[in-house]
């Protein structure tokens, strides 16, 4: 399996899984389309690098999470960048077996046994995980539910900004000030 030491998170991207080596060091195993490959990161550090990498921080998308969400545990993310990529996670991202998972790519849970679930990727790919089926469906709900209300609340700003600046001129008058001119 190939191995790289850096990775940016990308549309491509379907799924981070920790990867333990020698010496207790965790790195990530990467799904992306068909391929897999080894990242000489910890998943949850790749995931901030990846931030930096868009110009945005895991921070400020954690607390921005919590406000929409009204929750503290198990927060799904969104990544800016040349696409918005919604994230969750299937543990506390701190964990170091934390699975991550594209919403993008994840078609849905099946639930195999007690504690045994299937996730379906887009293209056919199955990630079995040690989890009961209701966990795996709450955290991937939670992650639609968080895109929802974020792409309504883009959609309904566009929609009143495109409506008042339609057809209107910004200028500056002469007491320097800008004015919205029909």
């Amino acid at each position: 399996m190939d191995v790289t030491e850096n990775y940016i998170i990308n549309e491509k991207t379907k799924a981070i899984i920790p990867e333990h080596v020698e010496n207790n060091y965790t790195f990530s195993k990467v799904v992306e389309d068909r391929n897999m490959f080894i990242v000489k990161k910890k998943p949850l550090d790749m995931i901030k690098s990846s931030f930096k990498a868009y110009g945005s921080g895991y921070e400020g998308a954690v607390k921005a999470s919590q406000s929409i969400l009204r929750k503290t545990k198990m927060l799904p993310i969104r990544i800016s960048g040349a696409k918005d990529m919604y994230w969750f996670s299937l543990m506390a991202a701190s964990n170091r077996d934390c699975i991550w998972l594209a919403l993008e790519h994840t078609e849905r849970p099946i639930d195999l046994s007690r504690e045994e679930t299937v996730f379906l990727l887009t293209d056919g790919c199955r990630l079995n995980v040690h989890m009961s089926y209701q966990r795996a469906k709450n955290r991937m709900d939670t992650a639609i539910k968080f895109k929802a209300i974020l792409q309504r609340t883009m959609s309904i700003e566009s929609l009143s900004t495109s409506k008042l600046l339609k057809g209107y001129m910004i200028i500056k008058d002469s007491s320097g000030n800008y004015r919205i001119k029909k």
